[in-house]
């Protein structure tokens, strides 16, 4: 009796061996390098949330904050960022990200004020929701 709870223990542990392993391929980890804007953009969900504009590949996007990151507004950074699927989705901001990023190399950092991205400032972001309501 000992030994067939043993052997179905061990299968139900196989399983959920699998079952973890196809999860995490098909939300694999990836990284990506990204020129960092000058300023905070902003986005909503169920409140309004500060996000950083990332230019990569000469395409604007926003990103959620960087894991190891000390971002200071005023300043432009080139990055190489990781990003993990968040298994666990909870708040609206991990709705809007599913993935989290971290901080792999900090390639540069200057003092320059962005004048080539497209997307609003957070301040502008915010202007443009009161002209809404």
């Amino acid at each position: 009796m000992k030994r067939h709870i043993l052997r179905i223990a061990a299968a139900v542990m196989t399983l959920m061996a699998i079952i973890s392993c196809k999860k995490q391929a098909e939300h694999p980890s990836y990284e990506l390098s990204a020129r960092i804007a000058s300023y905070y953009g902003g986005k909503s969900g169920e409140g309004v949330f500060k996000v950083l504009n990332a230019c990569v590949g000469g395409k604007w996007e926003q990103w959620p904050q960087i894991k190891g990151l000390d971002y200071e507004e005023g300043y432009e950074y080139e990055v190489r960022v990781r990003f993990d699927y968040n298994h666990d989705l909870e708040g609206m901001m991990d709705v809007m990200f599913p993935y989290s990023a971290t901080l792999v190399e900090l390639v540069g950092k200057r003092e320059r004020v962005t004048d080539d991205c497209p997307l609003p400032t957070y301040e502008e972001f915010l202007e443009g929701l009161m002209t809404r309501y």
